[in-house]
């Protein structure tokens, strides 16, 4: 995400103004960009909206401007998206098999524990003694959680993987450093596209698919502040 708004959510605002002199925008210049970029991604042109409303307050701060034109404008609302359905038993087998050994340990990590892909891309076998030490990228929250039978299965496949595990990434790429979320998205959508479209999921699903099959207290395994989410 942090890159995502440093790199990726400039590049349409740079060259939709470029040429322009900032201390001329105005707020219907923005919505107007805002309307025009909406016929394309309403998720995107939200994410550009905050990318443009934090280098707009930085030049406040730095007298490049004398106000954000950009502070009063609300987030386009998106239509209703369905939710996506739950992963089966069967289709996640299916992807299991499709998968490379990295994607595969991967998956039986964050179906075991429920955490969210980055924070399984950054375990580290410092992080791994009796229980697995959780620390959230996305709340800083920090948790243990134990070790079953399945997980410790996967970590034993993890020791397999090539480079060298002491000290080292759990979930390692073949020279043995540490997966991007990009990289490994790619190979996972690789793998992804060999299976057919109605089997297809996301990474994020197993997450969902492990809340959903969780015994017991549901929100202390996905260790959510809400038990509505």
């Amino acid at each position: 995400t942090q890159n995502d708004y440093k790199v990726e959510c400039s590049k349409r605002p740079i060259q939709a103004f470029k040429g322009w002199d900032v201390s001329e925008i105005e707020p219907s210049d923005i919505y107007e960009y805002m309307q025009a970029r909406s016929k394309e991604s309403i998720r995107r042109t939200n994410l550009e909206l905050v990318w443009l409303r934090h280098v707009l307050g930085f030049a406040v701060t730095q007298a490049a401007v004398s106000v954000n034109v950009c502070r009063d404008i609300k987030p386009l609302r998106e239509p209703w998206k369905k939710p996506k359905p739950y992963v089966t038993d069967y289709n996640y087998r299916c992807m299991f098999a499709k998968a490379n050994a990295p994607a595969r340990v991967a998956m039986e990590i964050s179906y075991c524990t429920g955490i969210r892909l980055g924070d399984t891309l950054k375990l580290r076998w410092d992080d791994i003694d009796e229980s697995i030490l959780i620390t959230e990228g996305k709340t800083n929250h920090t948790y243990k959680k134990d070790i079953s039978p399945r997980l410790a299965k996967a970590l034993d496949a993890a020791k397999l993987l090539p480079g060298h595990r002491f000290g080292g990434w759990v979930v390692r790429t073949s020279k043995g450093g540490r997966y991007t979320v990009s990289g490994f998205q790619a190979n996972w959508k690789r793998a992804k596209n060999n299976m057919p479209a109605h089997r297809q999921f996301t990474f994020h699903q197993i997450r969902k698919k492990a809340v959903t099959d969780a015994q017991g207290d549901k929100q202390k395994f996905s260790m959510h502040s809400d038990a509505r989410m």
